[in-house]
Formats: structure tokens, C-alpha cells, sequence
């Protein structure tokens, strides 16, 4: 039997590759779930039903971030030589693309944030093969293949595609993320301060609110903390009718949704820059744009800023491809190869 070894940085990085995985062992092929307890990602695998090892735990400074690194790197060596997959799988890459070098086992790494410069500098060098998404801005290497799609989708495609043949529900929910910027490419990137997103909250005090954050919330905000399974997150977006998030990957799977969404960040990414100029899906808003952004919120004017929602949705849905079918079929090229 071969053996896929999957390392899981992120929650995101599960919703990626959970059809993926179930495909996996529906070939028989054993896979390998190495995770890291970060936010929800370790309660997530369990909700989903998925075997783990749990190799580290998140780093809260630069120093605990370096020895959690170091201790990965070995946990993970030491797996490898253990068990001895026959391909090395993960987004971002950063860990599996220099074991792949060091143990000569064909590794397959995805991204999409081009921020994570030092990441990307070591990880797509030294991976076998990168995967991102055609709207992806950063350099790249001949060991790169880019594919018409965004990693959010490859999670929510076939339900995108529900929406879109059955039309839109009605929505009311306004949904909140909130993040921590502690990850090693947001170090230089601004938080919002709390009282800040509380002009957020209270301008929308009118209509259902769920709040989703990395960061512990003020006793002003708890009331608005979700009492779902952390696996329904994106039941939550479908439900919404509008998000409102710090986090570029939360806007990213609202739109594969046809859900708007406020990019509450000045830090750039390729697919929100093509989902706001292309698709008219997100809306970035800058830090000196936040008192123009209250007053829409308060108004109801910020769905001026959304017209055509239906039909840029169908557009982006055309214009993608389902990227679990294309992730299967370089995972299949890269194990005949063994």
C-alpha cells in the first residue's frame, strides 16, 4: 500500500485537501495527517473524522515560533523514515519541500500568499512541484504549474455550483473574522485595534451577527461568538448576506460562495486583487477609508458596491475549474514515478 504523508499548518489547510484525502483512502492509499494545534485545526480533523498526529503546537513569539519549527522538522523526519510515504503533500511547504531534499521523496506543495516571501523563497526552490493559482503574483521557479482556480474552491466548488443552479437563498446573517496577524509573513502587518471592530459591530447592530476570531473577543463582543461545530464555518458564510473579515482567505471562500465580503487589510493578495477587480466580489478597505466603510455599513449603501452580484458569481464559476480533480492527477503523476 502507499503511504501519502499530508502536513496541515492551517484550519484552511484541511478544508483544502478534505476531498482530496477522502479520495485518497477510497483508493486505498494511506494517508499520513500530520497537524498543528492552531485555532480550530486539530478540532476540526476530529469533527471531520480524520486519523491525525498532532506534531506542534503554535508558536506565540518569534523565538517559540523558530522551536516549534525545529521541533516539526524532526517530528516529521522522524515520521518519514518510520513510515516512508512515497510523496509528500501541503500548502505552503515550508517544512515538507526540504525534507523532500534531504530524504529524495518527490514532494507537491500549493500556495497562494505572496507576502510569505521567505516561505515561498525556501519551499518553492526546493519542492518538486509548486502549485498556484493563475492570479498569483509572486515569483515563481520551472518546478511551478499554475491552474485557473483559488485554493478556497477546492472545498466549496460543487456547492458553488448548487448555488448557482438553484439560485440564491435568502440571507441575513453578517459574519465577522477576525485574525491575530501572528503567522511569520504578518509580522509587519497591522492589526486592528478592538475598539475598531466594535464601530464594525455596532454599525450593523441591526441584523444577526457572528463574530469568528484567532484572538480572544472582548466581554462586548462575546455575546456574538458562534455555538456551532467549527466545521459548519462555511454553512455560516452561505448563510451570510454579507462577510466582513481581516483574513484574505475567509473573503476568498465567501465568494466562492457569492457571498460579499469587506477585505479589511492594506496586505495584498493575487486573488483578492482579481476577485475585486474582475469579479467585483470583495471590496479591499483600507485603514484611511475605515470612517467612508462605517457610514456604508450604517447606511446600507455598501450594496452600491456590490451590484451584479449573481451574475459576476456565475461568471467567477465559469471562468474556474474544480481544483480537487487537478490536484488528484498531479498527485497520481507524481506517485507512478516511484
Amino acid at each position: 500500500m502507499q503511504k501519502v504523508l499530508v502536513d496541515i499548518l492551517h484550519p484552511a489547510h484541511l478544508h483544502f485537501f478534505k476531498r482530496t484525502l477522502d479520495e485518497l483512502k477510497r483508493r486505498d492509499i494511506e494517508v499520513i495527517l500530520c497537524t498543528r494545534e492552531k485555532e480550530m485545526t486539530v478540532t476540526l480533523a476530529r469533527e471531520l473524522n480524520f486519523d491525525q498526529r498532532v506534531l506542534s503546537i503554535k508558536g506565540t513569539s518569534t523565538g517559540s515560533l523558530v522551536s516549534e519549527g525545529i521541533n516539526r522538522l524532526l517530528e516529521l523526519r522522524k515520521i518519514i523514515k518510520q513510515e516512508k510515504p512515497a510523496l509528500l503533500l501541503g500548502v505552503m511547504g515550508i517544512f515538507i519541500a526540504p525534507l523532500s531534499q534531504m530524504e529524495a521523496i518527490p514532494s507537491l506543495v500549493f500556495y497562494d500568499t505572496e507576502t510569505a516571501w521567505l516561505t515561498n523563497w525556501i519551499a518553492f526552490r526546493l519542492a518538486s512541484r509548486v502549485l498556484v493559482p493563475t492570479c498569483f503574483e509572486g515569483h515563481v521557479f520551472s518546478n511551478t504549474v499554475r491552474y485557473p482556480s483559488y485554493q478556497t474552491f477546492s472545498s466549496l466548488y460543487e456547492k458553488a455550483k448548487l448555488i448557482a443552479e438553484s439560485g440564491f437563498p435568502k440571507r441575513e446573517l453578517i459574519l465577522f473574522r477576525f485574525v491575530s496577524r501572528s503567522s511569520s509573513h504578518e509580522y509587519f502587518e497591522r492589526n486592528q485595534s478592538w475598539s475598531q471592530r466594535s464601530h464594525w459591530v455596532n454599525a450593523v447592530k441591526g441584523f444577526p451577527i457572528e463574530i469568528s476570531s484567532e484572538e480572544l473577543v472582548p466581554e462586548n463582543l462575546a455575546s456574538f461568538l458562534p455555538k456551532e461545530k467549527v466545521s459548519e464555518f462555511h454553512l455560516r458564510i452561505h448563510q451570510s448576506q454579507l462577510v466582513i473579515s481581516e483574513s484574505p482567505t475567509v473573503c476568498s471562500e465567501a465568494a466562492c460562495l457569492g457571498v460579499p465580503s469587506y477585505y479589511m487589510s492594506d496586505s495584498p493578495r493575487g486573488y483578492i486583487h482579481e476577485l475585486e477587480q474582475s469579479y467585483q466580489l470583495v471590496r479591499t478597505v483600507l485603514p484611511r477609508d475605515q470612517d467612508e466603510f462605517i457610514e456604508k455599513l450604517k447606511s446600507g449603501s455598501w450594496r452600491d458596491d456590490f451590484n451584479g452580484l449573481e451574475s459576476n458569481f456565475k461568471r467567477l464559476l465559469k471562468d474556474k475549474i474544480d481544483p480537487t480533480p487537478f490536484i488528484l492527477s498531479q498527485i497520481d503523476e507524481l506517485l507512478k514515478k516511484r
